[in-house]
């Protein structure tokens, strides 16, 4: 029974991440099909652009060192490959989707 249960969680899982996946693309080709806007409106979006790349630049930075500091740990503290491996996968898979 908990096979099939957990076959079936995952089959759920990639069904509704790949329908998740297939919305952004749409929503993506809606926005960059949309108008600008004026020239007001152009600065306006280019100074949240900037105040966001340097966000997620520092995000980036912190986050890395807490990844490393956190996959040390893990490998001090499991002593095992897997494990932090695993761990320092999420969090790179995270930051490319950030």
């Amino acid at each position: 029974m908990s096979d099939c249960l957990t076959h079936n969680c995952i089959v759920l899982s990639v069904f509704f991440a790949a329908r998740g996946l297939a919305y952004a693309l749409v929503l993506i080709g809606k926005i960059t099909r949309s108008s600008p806007g004026n020239d007001a409106m152009k600065r306006v979006a280019a100074a949240i652009q900037e105040g966001a790349k340097a966000y997620l630049s520092r995000q980036v930075r912190s986050v890395s060192l807490i990844a490393v500091i956190i996959t040390a740990l893990l490998f001090w503290w499991k002593q095992s490959f897997p494990v932090p491996v695993g761990f320092l996968l999420g969090a790179v898979c995270s930051m490319i989707a950030g």
